[in-house]
This record gives C-alpha cells, structure tokens and sequence, in this order.
C-alpha cells in the first residue's frame, strides 16, 4: 500500500472527484491526486485520500470500509456509496492509476476479512445481497487472486462439508443465473479460469499449486460438473432445453481449459468419472454448438497425443459415439460433419496408431463409401501398409539351419539366454501393462488423498494457449458523463 504523505507529481494518479447529488446528478468537486494509506499507530484504517491539484487541499478522505459496495467500471472508474444517499466516484486520467488503487481497496477488504463475509452473504436467500457479494468477489480474484486461493486452502482445514466452502457456493449460484444467455455465469467462469490458471501462480511455490489444484478437483470439481453429469445418467440427454444446452456448454469450455493447462490432475479427474464418454452424450443434442463443442473436446484431447488418453478412447469403444453421430447427421456437409473428417484427417497426419488401429479395425466399413475426401481412404492405406511391415518382419526371422546346428551344441548356454530374454521381455510387458492400465474406481477408492491428487509431476505449462484478459463488466449509464476529460 502506498502511504507517502507528499503531493503526486505525475498523472498516473491523477483524478477527478464527482459526488451524486439529490437530483441524481454528478456534480464536480474537483481534480487532484490520489493515494491510499495503510493503518497507521494514530489511524487504524486503509483510506482514501484526494488532495487538489492546485492547493493541495484534501479534497476526499474516505475510510475502506468492509460493507461497502465498491465498483471498478471499465478501465478509469471507481464508485462507491457512503450511506443510503453519498455516492462517491473517482475518474481516473490513466488506467494503470486506476488499477494501484482498486489492488489497493481488494487487498484493503481481504484484510478486514471480507471474503468470509462474502461467504455469509451467499448463504441468505435475497438475490440482491448475493450479487453484491459476487461482485466483491470477483473483484478481489482479478485483482488478487492468489488472496483468494490462500482463503479456499485455510478453509479447507476447518470445513468438511463442501456445500459450504466458498468457492462451492460460487459455484452454486452460477449454476442457477436466471439470465436465459447466462451471462453472469460465462463471468463467474472466467474467474473461475484465473483462480486456477497456472500463469497465475508464477510467484507460488510448486507445492502450494499442486495444493491448490489438488483442492479444486477433490472437493469442488464434481460440484461445478454436477449439471453435466445429471444430465447424462444411463447415456442418454435427460434435458437438451436452451437453458441447459448453456450450461453444459459452459461446462465444456471450462474443462477444455482444464485440458490445455493441466496434465495429471484433469486427466486422472477425467479417467476416474468415465468424463469422456458422458460427454460425447451430448453429441446426441439437437444444439449443432454444444454438439460441436463436445468433439471439440475430443479433439483437444487428441491433440495432446498422450498414449494414455488414446488407450481411455479405445478401451472404452469411445469412437461409436461419433460414428452414431454421423450417421445422424446423415452426410449432411454442414460444421458437424466437417468438424469430424478433420478429427479422422488429424489422426491420419500425426499418423496416431492406436486410433488409426482402433478406427480402421471397428468403424472403417461405416466409412468405406465416403469418397468425396481422401480421409478415410488413406486411414486404411495406412493400416494396410504398417500391417504388411508387420507381416514382413515377422516372416522374415525364422532360425537358420546354421543356428540350429549351433544351438543343439549349446543346449545349456542358449536355454540360460532364452531365460534372460523371457525375464527382460516380461519387464517390457510389465512396465507396459502398468502404464496403460486402467485405473479403476476399486483401486482409486483405495488411494488416500495425497496419492491421488497431490502429484508433483504436474506439468502446467504444457499448453501455451492462455485464456483471455477477463473484461470488466459495462460502465453504468448514469456515469458515462464522469470519465476523465
């Protein structure tokens, strides 16, 4: 927090002063400078100074206070109310002042303990009160989010139940936005994104993230994926109403986030709920986007060409989904069916094999007749080609005479070899079968917490794509006559 007593020299910090007056009009008090000063012996409080550009005088001097509502507006505007009838606004020169200022209020209100408050407000039943409390809160993850995620950890320690952590009750209420485009869940999921995106957390330790990841997929992930999952029970769309199909959209977007910039945790979260395949349900939806959004997903996960995730598609027979699917579509060229040729194409160029195997060996016949691309052609030339390698190889190593001559000579040396080639090649089959095998829900149910989740092998820079800057929500109309002139 800045506490210099001296007057600001440059305009960094420069603003303008307005108060609401009783005819709801914004009335100018002045330009100046402003600082925010930490809690001194004399004053016990953060606050907020304004001292006039041409005197000096203070212009404002406004205490931070935990029950107030304060509102960053676009880039350049802070504004608050100090009673039922003071509104407040400060209108900022520059937006880098701006946002000094508004760190300085969030780190201000973490301090008073705000975030428990915010957590009391969201358990009341009155829609008002919970969305002042969604703003503070989104407010201070922009700002500080590593805040946040210190209070969700040390909540963890005194809470069992997870209806009643924080972030799960944030959760809670993006799931219930009225809003038919659910608007303020698609901004409550993007705050979602900052509070575990690993770029975030650059300055933490490697524990303290993989403590924190470990947390959100062990208590609060099947939370935010309750509306998917309820949604696909027995493999079928319960509900494919707009409403729905927005969620879940949500839903997807978020966890291919998930895919891009974790490793370990998603993919163990994902293999240990069966996730692919109620996902590849909605593939069944009459939305051509939330349809389109599901083998989006799929693809991302292909993309990454890790083994382990093509052994999850192929030993549970994933690829019908999408061969039911293009039959539905009817070889209608639309986005659907272009989105599924240029996953097969995908797979064709990085020359897959498990899936190019899998394909060829089940679903081919399906896709035989489809001549109009050269996609499915080249996946069976493919795997006729690397069949008859296999074919040749095999053929070609049959024991000569001379070696047989020999290895009746040496009976004793070469079974004593053969015993050393047995046990090097039952290694290879062991090591292989433990790294493809499924883990299933008996053995995870067995492993404690830390050994399920808290594996430091994470890699979460594995992905370069970062989401999006987070938008500030719109200004208030009522302010569009404040900002800096």
């Amino acid at each position: 927090m800045s506490s210099s007593s001296t007057r600001p020299i440059n305009n960094r910090t420069r603003v303008k002063l307005y108060t609401l007056n009783e005819e709801r009009q914004w009335d100018d008090r002045g330009t100046g400078f402003v600082t925010c000063l930490s809690p001194t012996l004399s004053n016990t409080s953060y606050s907020i100074i304004v001292k006039s550009e041409i005197d000096g005088s203070i212009l404002l001097e406004s205490k931070i206070q935990l029950h107030t509502n304060y509102q960053k507006q676009q880039e350049t505007l802070i504004v608050w109310s100090e009673g039922e009838k003071y509104d407040l606004a400060l209108s900022f020169q520059e937006k880098a002042g701006c946002d000094d200022i508004w760190e300085n209020i969030c780190d201000a209100l973490a301090t008073h303990g705000i975030l428990n408050v915010i957590q009391v407000m969201l358990s009341l039943d009155d829609i008002t009160t919970k969305q002042a409390a969604l703003d503070v809160f989104t407010s201070i993850v922009e700002c500080n989010p590593s805040t946040v995620r210190e209070y969700m950890l040390q909540e963890t320690q005194s809470t069992q139940d997870d209806d009643e952590l924080l972030l799960n009750l944030v959760i809670s209420e993006m799931q219930s936005d009225p809003d038919p485009e659910l608007s303020g869940a698609l901004n409550l999921m993007n705050y979602f994104k900052l509070l575990i995106d690993p770029e975030n957390m650059i300055a933490v330790s490697i524990i303290e993230k993989t403590e924190f990841l470990s947390f959100f997929y062990f208590r609060s992930m099947s939370v935010l994926l309750a509306p998917l999952m309820a949604n696909t029970i027995d493999l079928k769309l319960a509900r494919d109403d707009f409403h729905q199909a927005q969620l879940q959209y949500l839903i997807l977007d978020f966890l291919t986030f998930c895919i891009e910039h974790h490793t370990y945790h998603i993919r163990n979260f994902l293999q240990k709920k069966d996730l692919l395949r109620r996902i590849l349900v909605l593939l069944k939806s009459k939305h051509q986007y939330l349809q389109l959004s599901a083998l989006r997903f799929l693809r991302k996960i292909i993309g990454l060409k890790d083994e382990q995730y093509n052994l999850i598609i192929v030993r549970n027979n994933l690829f019908a989904s999408i061969v039911d699917a293009y039959k539905t579509n009817k070889r209608r060229y639309n986005l659907l069916n272009s989105a599924m040729i240029e996953l097969f194409e995908f797979i064709r160029q990085e020359n897959i094999k498990t899936l190019i195997n899998y394909f060829v060996e089940n679903f081919y016949s399906d896709f035989e007749s489809i001549t109009y691309v050269k996609t499915f052609h080249d996946l069976k030339l493919s795997y006729n080609q690397r069949d008859k390698r296999e074919r040749i190889l095999s053929d070609s190593s049959p024991t000569s005479s001379t070696s047989r001559f020999y290895d009746h000579l040496n009976t004793n040396h070469i079974l004593s070899t053969q015993r050393l080639r047995k046990d090097e090649r039952d290694l290879d089959v062991d090591e292989e079968n433990w790294f493809n095998d499924d883990i299933d829900e008996n053995k995870i149910s067995s492993l404690n917490h830390s050994t399920l989740f808290n594996d430091g092998s994470d890699d979460d820079d594995s992905q370069p794509e970062i989401a999006s800057a987070i938008s500030t929500s719109e200004p208030l109309k009522s302010h569009h006559s404040l900002y800096f002139q």
